[in-house]
């Protein structure tokens, strides 16, 4: 077979927005050569913007069991749980993800913090502290972050150490 004539029509479809057409061409290459995790991302990509979250889920699992898998394939798979609700199961992967991203890159910056979302949500108050003071340690001008660290510091009473950040927004 000629893989890559599948792939490319598919990854054409999927751009064209005609998912359905796209995964008639991914889930092909899934049944041909099952060893690549960019037919199963696509796959999961395309069954999301179907609005399909269980196949998207599916498919994106069998992604990121791959030594192949991009970042970006952990990332959406755990904005699905995170969406969903599904803390524990998000925080797993972002975790991960972040491990396999370039600190300066905008996926490294969105995957930090919503880590640090994660916690701020489940309550380890302990844990999204820590997470965005390293987090406005690489990303100074993340105001967001600043905006968060604040509602901690206020949580925890610790009035000398969000003054600061404060001062600084």
């Amino acid at each position: 077979i000629d893989e890559a004539m599948y792939f490319y029509r598919g990854f054409t479809f999927f751009y064209l927005g005609r998912f359905n057409q796209a995964l008639i061409d991914f889930k092909y290459l899934i049944n041909e050569n099952q060893s690549k995790s960019i037919a199963y991302s696509l796959a999961g990509e395309s069954f999301l913007r179907l609005n399909q979250k269980d196949s998207a889920i599916w498919y994106l699992n069998r992604a990121i069991e791959m030594q192949d898998c991009e970042p970006q394939s952990y990332i959406t798979l755990a904005s699905i749980y995170q969406e969903n609700e599904k803390h524990s199961e998000a925080l797993e992967i972002y975790k991960h993800a972040l491990n396999l991203l370039n600190p300066y890159e905008e996926l490294h910056q969105i995957t930090s913090f919503n880590i640090g979302i994660i916690e701020q949500l489940i309550e380890k108050t302990e844990e999204a502290q820590m997470t965005f003071e390293n987090h406005l340690a690489t990303y100074p001008t993340d105001y967001e972050a600043f905006s968060r660290l604040i509602q901690i510091y206020t949580q925890k009473n610790e009035i000398d150490k969000y003054k600061p950040l404060r001062d600084s927004l």
